[in-house]
């Protein structure tokens, strides 16, 4: 067998995650039959974190089998369990840190002088704003920018501070970005519109 076959590591981590909530299941049936809610409340719960630790374990052994070869076509498979992996921990388990830290092992792992995965640097950014965190998400956004200065990083960073309405944030971003790629000609417009939209005619001209 592969072990890096990670298909089938998604088929294993949904097994999981089936027998799990099967399990529970059954347990809440059982109770509700035999009446037992209240006084086995704590069997149900330990019924339920021995499953996500089952589900957890099969995520990190998964993870653990990093690509051999340090190209983005051999890595697109196996960053996609990081991100079920986060999603597992911030949705299911309803466990923030836990899925803030799975995202920040998950970025230490990746070759960023080689190549990057916008979409990574962006959950893990999205994590940080539904939980309020906007120091923390732009410090990420900035770090990404840093490392690897990709259009959609840039693109993702300034819909957030529009949408936050802090528009000299947004201004200082579009400029560090044709800095980057003075010849985006659809950047130069986004920028130039903004400005009116603001009403800083001046600037947008």
């Amino acid at each position: 067998d592969d072990p890096r076959d990670y298909d089938t590591w998604f088929e294993y981590v949904r097994l999981e995650e089936s027998e799990a909530i099967a399990e529970a299941q059954a347990l809440v049936r059982q109770m509700q039959e035999e009446n037992t809610m209240d006084s086995d409340r704590k069997l149900l719960m330990e019924t339920i974190n021995k499953g996500r630790e089952q589900v957890r374990d099969v995520y990190e052994r998964a993870v653990a089998q990093l690509p051999l070869v340090e190209q983005k076509k051999y890595w697109k498979r196996y960053i996609y369990l990081w991100v079920y992996y986060a999603l597992f921990e911030e949705l299911v388990v309803e466990d923030v840190q836990r899925s803030r830290d799975v995202y920040k092992t998950a970025l230490k792992v990746v070759p960023h002088k080689k190549f990057t995965f916008s979409k990574l640097w962006s959950m893990a950014a999205e994590l940080e704003i539904r939980n309020n965190e906007l120091v923390a998400a732009r410090k990420i956004y900035g770090n990404a920018i840093g490392l690897c200065p990709k259009p959609k990083l840039f693109e993702n960073y300034i819909r957030m501070e529009k949408l936050l309405g802090n528009t000299d944030r947004c201004r200082m971003l579009y400029q560090k970005y044709l800095e980057y790629n003075p010849q985006d000609c659809d950047t130069w417009i986004k920028f130039a519109n903004m400005e009116k939209q603001v009403r800083e005619y001046e600037r947008g001209r």
